[in-house]
């Protein structure tokens, strides 16, 4: 018998990979894969803003990312530009 190894990738939405890395009764293989594989992702506090205004609105996101609400699509807020302007 031979032994060989097979790697398999697949995708899978970020927050069942947190909630894989974190529970125990996982393989150390598995969580040590997942907690790699968080550790590669860009994460938002790697931003780092070069101007003033840069820093405004990041430090604006971050605020409304803390209220809970959910930021609006591409559309909604072409939406509300152009309520805004007078064209809807």
């Amino acid at each position: 018998m031979v032994n060989t190894s097979v790697t398999l990738t697949f995708k899978v939405p970020a927050r069942i990979y947190a909630t894989v890395a974190k529970k125990n009764n996982r393989s150390a293989w598995l969580r040590n894969a997942v907690t790699e594989k968080l550790a590669r992702e860009p994460k938002e506090e790697q931003l780092m803003p070069k101007t003033p205004l840069a820093v405004k609105l990041l430090a604006a996101r971050k605020a409304y990312a803390q209220s809970g609400r959910p930021f609006l699509s591409l559309d909604e807020v072409m939406d509300e530009v152009a309520k805004r302007r007078g064209e809807r």
